[in-house]
């Protein structure tokens, strides 16, 4: 039994889009979902004041 040859190593500047990836979140998107979290939970298809707040946060 042999064992797998190692990862290549990331060049810099490359752009990894593997959704199981390990790259760090953005301190942005990081912001983003807390934010979602805290105020972003109501249903955004409805009229009403928190609707329309969450709908704000994902446009």
């Amino acid at each position: 039994m042999t064992d797998a040859p190692p990862p290549p190593s990331a060049a810099p500047g490359r752009v990894v889009l593997d959704a199981g990836g390990h790259a760090p979140v953005l301190p942005a998107a990081r912001d983003a979902y807390l934010a979602a979290l805290d105020e972003g939970w109501a249903d955004p298809r409805r009229l009403h004041t928190e609707g329309r707040r969450a709908r704000a946060l994902l446009d």
